[in-house]
């Protein structure tokens, strides 16, 4: 899988110009409030949350107004702002949601959200509110994005698009954390559902689909990208489900192993239940979504999902998604550019390390 320069300088520049316009919307958005130090509060705590990340959701869009020979990179740009905003407000309730305490190697809204009160509430009413004001912040995001869309959309298939993707990642999140409680067996079928519904549209598929729909693609691309893009868009799901328990702490922004103490029922998790023994088997169900596993404990979880074949497994099926996904691809028509431009895009997401 091989990376062009030219191709990923065209990107950057992108997400260079988009990180400015993010805080021009938000500002934007807030002109609504009165100013007074809350709503200073709010307007410097969304700052902090569209900050970092790599924008792949926003260079998907840009990639699809590309192909397409659109001209206006302003709308473009403001596709961009939404996505990342949309983005953002899905990362503030995720982050409540597995009760992480760190994003991108900062503290999580909530923590941050928190600590100016933490003095002077219990500890309990601190955490409470930091989670009341993360979860009001998110929603700030959302409303931000979903302005910026209402404003772009050019047609209706725009807005179905958008109201899919949303709609899709609310009904994966509730698939992942209905698997969390283990009241059923996770496996690979179920693993691969909540994967498609929780990443891979929203973050491969739907935001490409939408550059094409802003820019005024037809049917027949928009379907073509949908069959090469959601394999791709599993794949990079498969590759962060990897990261979560194998990565470098200082490359993923977040504690490693965080994923298994969050008790994550992923496509990992699943191939290992499949293949491990029964006493690898115990351990897992037992040991998996303990916030306070033992580093030794966490060094066993590790060795059984590399022992019992499971790691390589989820490999395997990264590499049969990327290449599906690549056979599908040849079938879009589509110039030299623009192929080469969505091939340089699904190899950053399926080969990522962060």
């Amino acid at each position: 899988m091989s990376l062009n320069p030219e191709v990923d300088a065209l990107l950057q520049s992108y997400v260079s110009d988009l990180t400015s316009l993010i805080i021009d919307q938000i500002t934007k958005n807030l002109r609504f409030l009165p100013e007074n130090e809350r709503s200073k509060e709010l307007l410097e705590a969304l700052k902090e949350a569209v900050t970092g990340g790599k924008r792949l959701r926003a260079q998907m869009a840009f990639a699809g107004t590309l192909i397409c020979d659109y001209p206006d990179r302003g709308r473009a740009l403001r596709l961009g702002a939404a996505l990342e905003l949309y983005q953002a407000s899905a990362l503030i309730h995720d982050d409540i949601i597995d009760n992480a305490d760190t994003r991108r190697g900062r503290p999580s809204a909530h923590r941050s959200l928190r600590e100016p009160l933490a003095g002077a509430l219990s500890l309990e009413n601190a955490d409470h509110y930091g989670r009341s004001a993360a979860l009001l912040l998110g929603d700030l995001a959302l409303s931000t994005a979903d302005r910026i869309a209402w404003e772009l959309s050019p047609h209706l298939d725009f807005g179905e698009l958008w109201t899919r993707m949303t709609a899709s990642v609310a009904y994966g999140q509730y698939l992942d954390l209905y698997a969390e409680t283990g009241v059923e067996q996770i496996t690979p079928v179920k693993a691969t559902e909540i994967a498609t519904y929780k990443a891979a549209r929203y973050s491969v598929v739907d935001p490409l689909l939408l550059g094409v729909s802003l820019a005024g693609g037809g049917y027949e691309l928009r379907h073509s990208l949908n069959a090469a893009f959601e394999p791709i868009g599993v794949a990079f799901q498969f590759r962060d489900d990897l990261l979560g328990v194998f990565g470098e702490e200082e490359t993923i922004g977040k504690p490693a192993g965080a994923d298994l103490a969050a008790g994550k029922r992923t496509i990992l998790i699943a191939e290992a239940l499949e293949r491990g023994n029964s006493k690898e088997q115990d351990f897992i169900n037992s040991h998996l979504g303990q916030a306070n596993l033992a580093v030794s404990e966490l060094a066993v979880l590790r060795d059984i999902l590399i022992r019992s074949g499971a790691r390589q497994a989820v490999e395997n099926r990264i590499e049969l998604l990327y290449q599906r996904g690549m056979k599908e691809l040849e079938f879009a028509h589509l110039n030299d550019f623009s192929r080469g431009l969505l091939t340089h895009l699904a190899n950053i997401l399926v080969s990522r390390d962060s």
